[in-house]
């Protein structure tokens, strides 16, 4: 039996979903698709285009599917939002999320590229190229895009470009400038869980014991246990040689989140 746990995020983007398709219903942007359900076709808030509305109110439905795992509606949603408008950066920026997503990685970086080329000072694009990029192991491409997106003064999430710089350069050994980026990020939210848990991880990596611990236990009075957690806390105190908070987390794990993927690296043994 599968266990799910839903994040407050998840919660915030199951109502923004809710919201958008309210929005763009009341707005007239409405047709009707395969399975008989209302569909956005036009945006008469005066804001922007008929064209332009209906594709930036689709492509905020695809991003929100997207976020909450459903890839076959988010796909659905993102053809419509091409449909309305292909040459919208925003539109085209989603679609490269969710191509990679689906692991399509060339068709996604053509459209990012695409929306790069629309607009390239926008942040939220320039992230998610660079995260992109760093994740196909091409690290030196991923930085610059990553960099741009922090140059932009009104990025509203700058915590998030960081951490992938932070990611970034862990990957390429490069562990000084990593743990600057973490605390960077940590810095703008003292209580970012996502920080905490990098922090944690990295000083796991380099053997540096104490310090992993102190930014573990921050994180766990933050968190309900999830399968990133506990395995965190599996491997951290099979170094520390405490026994008992090993066989803690590993039975939680067992217990509560049997199908996942951490589940079975303890099952095999995969602790590296």
């Amino acid at each position: 039996m599968t266990h799910y746990i839903f994040t407050f995020r998840m919660i915030s983007r199951i109502f923004l979903i809710l919201g958008v398709f309210i929005c763009v219903l009341i707005t007239g942007c409405a047709s009707t698709s395969r399975d008989g359900t209302a569909r956005p076709t036009q945006d008469t808030s005066g804001n922007e285009s008929d064209q332009r509305g209906c594709a930036r109110a689709h492509a905020e439905l695809a991003k929100g599917y997207y976020e909450i795992g459903n890839l076959n509606v988010a796909l659905e949603e993102l053809q419509i939002a091409l449909q309305a408008d292909s040459n919208f950066f925003y539109t085209l920026n989603v679609a490269g999320l969710i191509h990679a997503a689906l692991g399509d990685q060339a068709l996604a970086e053509q459209f990012f590229n695409r929306a790069i080329r629309l607009n390239q000072t926008d942040p939220e694009t320039n992230n998610n190229f660079g995260q992109f990029l760093c994740a196909l192991q091409r690290e030196e491409e991923g930085e610059r895009y990553l960099l741009d997106a922090l140059k932009n003064p009104l990025y509203k999430t700058p915590e998030l470009a960081l951490i992938n710089l932070g990611i970034c350069l862990r990957r390429k050994g490069l562990y000084e400038r990593s743990e600057g980026y973490f605390q960077r990020a940590l810095s703008m939210q003292p209580n970012y869980p996502t920080a905490l848990y990098q922090l944690a991880e990295l000083f796991l990596i380099r053997k540096e014991l104490l310090q992993s611990q102190e930014y573990f236990r921050r994180l766990e009075s933050l968190l309900q246990p999830t399968p990133e957690l506990l395995w965190l806390g599996i491997r951290l105190h099979r170094q520390l040689d405490d026994r008992l908070s090993v066989a803690s987390y590993s039975l939680q794990l067992r217990k509560y989140f049997p199908e996942s993927r951490e589940a079975a690296d303890l099952q095999n043994g995969r602790f590296e």
